[in-house]
């Protein structure tokens, strides 16, 4: 039942999350590379301006999902989310000007 669940249960809660949390987590994170953190259907991206940032910070990605899993919790209303299956994408400015002409509807199709 969990796996049936999840998705729709880590959507749902993504959502709830206000605006001004995010903005509050990226200046928490106060990493002068990171461009935008992004969330579409579920799906969590925090993109770099360059593709060579991104490569510098997927250390990184560990970190940021689990400050990022810290705002999603209290949203998981039936306690479908587990850290452990939670994860984020790093992507970039630069691919997604380069190849998505800057489009959010692109990028998400």
């Amino acid at each position: 039942m969990f796996s049936a669940f999840a998705p729709i249960a880590k959507e749902e809660a993504d959502g709830l999350i206000p605006e001004l949390e995010i903005k509050a987590l990226k200046k928490r994170i106060a990493n002068p590379d990171l461009w935008e953190i992004s969330r579409c259907f579920g799906h969590v991206t925090f993109f770099f301006f360059t593709d060579e940032q991104v490569k510098k910070h997927e250390g990184k990605k560990d970190e940021y999902a689990a400050m990022y899993f810290e705002l999603l919790k209290p949203h998981d209303e039936f306690g479908y989310l587990k850290r452990i299956q939670f994860k984020i994408n790093f992507d970039s400015k630069q691919n997604f000007d380069n190849n998505f002409e800057s489009n959010w509807y692109y990028y998400y199709k």
